[in-house]
């Protein structure tokens, strides 16, 4: 008797326990609907409002001739993670290398879960996600919440940005995998703010690998918030900032691990501000990679300036013009 109570009780248990279970779906988009409307169940293989329960993981795979994937205002989300585009199917789908493109004109874009911890609540958006893809993202206004943007992930992509706030929590990667394809981002208007009150190391890489040629364009009224930017990582970078503010709580590295970088600046202000010892600018910051900064107007405030600051292996020349 004794026994069979406590087998009943342990059911008990197990079925409250499973009553609080997450359900968790795969979702691909299909784009069916031909309105390029996220929120419009018809544009995926399961209606991602169909349960309040689910937490969706969705690889998206954009097939060439159907509609672009667009967030118009009054679009909302639900929690989405590690959105691609293109994604798995996109050699397959895309033999003519047919570009696709990610367009947010308002509402919000929310790639985590800001209630589940570690990795797991960091989902990224990885524009020309495959090698040999080409992809564009373009933002007027609204909101995008996600953990990382990759710009390209693999392929090659374009970035303009005239509008809108992205916050992130963990990073921007132009070029996370080598061998890629190279990227142009185009940023006049709008915020950029990559913060997580539980690191300091929340940060742009521009030539994050070795690949193709990464650009980072500032101008307008873009305003881009970072503990740190790395230009010229492994890879070749340039960034050119004609106005607009920049604010780097944590310094700004130019050619960390034998990357070619060059930093123009004609216009707008960049403040740079220092947690750890080493950071403030530095211009050749380590590895034997070429740093240049070309600087013809603007403000740049920074506590420490340093040149060729921690070279490995033969120094290249770092230069500084003004």
């Amino acid at each position: 008797m004794k026994r069979n109570l406590m087998l009943v009780m342990a059911i008990l248990c197990l079925t409250a326990l499973n009553s609080f279970a997450v359900e968790t779906v795969q979702i691909y988009w299909t784009g069916l609907a031909d309105n390029g409307k996220l929120v419009d169940p018809g544009n995926w293989d399961v209606d991602p409002n169909d349960s309040a329960d689910y937490k969706i993981y969705a690889n998206v795979a954009l097939v060439a001739g159907q509609t672009d994937f667009v967030v118009e205002a009054g679009d909302t989300t639900k929690n989405l993670y590690g959105w691609r585009f293109p994604g798995e199917d996109a050699l397959a789908n895309q033999p003519d290398n047919t570009p696709v493109s990610l367009t947010i004109t308002g509402g919000k874009m929310r790639t985590w879960d800001s209630t589940y911890a570690g990795d797991a609540a960091k989902g990224y958006i990885g524009i020309a996600h495959l090698a040999d893809t080409e992809a564009s993202f373009t933002m007027t206004g609204g909101q995008v919440e996600a953990g990382s943007f990759l710009w390209p992930r693999q392929g090659h992509a374009t970035v303009n940005i005239t509008g809108g706030d992205i916050t992130l929590t963990n990073y921007i990667r132009m070029g996370e995998v080598a061998g890629h394809g190279g990227s142009t981002v185009n940023f006049s208007g709008g915020t950029i703010t990559i913060y997580d009150p539980a690191s300091s190391d929340r940060y742009m890489g521009i030539g994050y690998q070795t690949g193709g040629l990464t650009t980072f364009n500032m101008s307008g009224t873009a305003e881009f918030n970072a503990s740190r930017i790395a230009c010229a990582q492994y890879g070749d970078a340039e960034l050119n900032i004609t106005s607009g503010t920049m604010d780097l709580y944590n310094g700004l590295r130019m050619s960390t691990n034998g990357g070619d970088g060059t930093f123009n600046m004609q216009g707008g202000t960049v403040n740079i501000q220092h947690i750890s010892t080493n950071e403030g600018l530095n211009v050749g910051y380590s590895g034997d990679g070429f740093s240049q900064l070309n600087m013809s107007g603007g403000t740049i405030n920074t506590t420490i300036l340093r040149i060729a600051r921690n070279a490995d292996g033969p120094y290249r020349s770092q230069r500084w013009y003004y």
